[in-house]
């Protein structure tokens, strides 16, 4: 046998274990998740209102003067996409805030963030991209999420006429978030972003044979293929042990993405023009984060043809809205209160 027919032989051969394996994986904990993720708007607020509870408990922060809501945003094939609003008492009509959750997390993990910008009259409007979260049982790629954050810019723009729209992102959000911004804001209607612990470089990354199913998938455009998250490993996260059993709790959180999504992820990097992009960017970081690569985030950015703003959180890890949310509070609210 030729040395390519042999490599042709073991490609085959790896393809087919690769997707054997994973249809079985796909069918534990993750997918059974997925599956039993009702649809009904009754039973997503529950869910929130749960995983809200586990946060807001391991941070100390309370639901006082903000209400919480979930509305459609876009009828998909699996069911409606959803996104969770965070209501002030006493709103401001001048900010709004967005919010996009990273690859293993969801809305819940910036909701005492959001809590305590509510306080402060501040509106929040969180989407869980789809394949995780609240959206975790409907599909799509790098494209869908463009579109669906384009979509809920347009309704926020119209709930709110006079109020400047703010973009903050976690992690792998950050990826949409500059894909977004570098190519479809060219009207300029989100005024400016603040990128916590953006995912553009990682450290941590999947094996070869996940980085094979991840191509595999996309390829085939394939929804039923799973992989281990990169970032599994709750102490990722934080050294605090509150903040670590609370992730361990957590019920919606995604610990075997759809290797589509990863994918989609990676093809989000090629996407963003980071000279084009248009907002002024606050930047919420920490040197001790084990998850991503800041060296090359930090040359990355130096590119963009906006003012760029560096904060370092010195104790904290990655998950800095759970680690120091009444820190990241006050920044974003100087932030979007300040600058022009």
């Amino acid at each position: 046998m030729s040395k390519k027919s042999r490599f042709m032989t073991e490609i085959s051969t790896l393809l087919i274990t690769s997707l054997l394996i994973n249809c079985a994986v796909n069918r534990n904990s993750s997918s059974h998740k997925r599956e039993k993720m009702s649809k009904s708007s009754e039973s997503l607020e529950k869910i929130v209102n749960y995983e809200n509870s586990i946060y807001l408990s391991a941070t100390g922060i309370s639901l006082e003067n903000t209400e919480i809501g979930i509305k459609p945003l876009r009828k998909t094939l699996e069911g409606d996409l959803s996104y969770v609003e965070y209501i002030p008492n006493n709103q401001k009509r001048d900010n709004v805030l967005l919010y996009l959750n990273g690859l293993l997390s969801h809305s819940s993990w910036f909701a005492p963030v959001a809590c305590l910008l509510g306080k402060e009259g501040i509106k929040t409007y969180a989407l869980d991209r789809r394949g995780s979260g609240i959206n975790s049982i409907i599909t799509g790629s790098g494209k869908d999420w463009l579109d669906d954050l384009e979509s809920l810019v347009e309704r926020v723009s119209e709930e709110n006429p006079n109020a400047r729209i703010h973009l903050a992102s976690l992690c792998f959000g950050s990826r949409i978030a500059g894909a977004y911004d570098s190519d479809r804001n060219k009207n300029k209607k989100i005024s400016s972003q603040v990128m916590i612990s953006p995912g553009f470089s990682m450290k941590v990354r999947p094996t070869k044979r996940e980085s094979f199913l991840c191509w595999i998938s996309s390829l085939t455009k394939c929804d039923n293929i799973v992989i281990k998250s990169p970032v599994y490993n709750e102490e990722l996260f934080s050294d605090n042990e509150g903040i670590i059993s609370a992730i361990k709790k957590d019920n919606l959180k995604i610990s075997y993405p759809r290797a589509r999504d990863v994918y989609s992820g990676y093809a989000l990097m090629k996407k963003i023009k980071f000279e084009k992009l248009n907002s002024p960017i606050l930047v919420l970081y920490s040197e001790r984060d084990e998850i991503v690569d800041y060296s090359k985030v930090f040359d990355m950015l130096s590119k963009a043809n906006t003012d760029v703003f560096y904060r370092n959180y010195e104790k904290n890890k990655h998950a800095l809205t759970l680690e120091n949310p009444q820190q990241v509070s006050k920044d974003i609210l100087k932030w979007i209160e300040n600058y022009r």
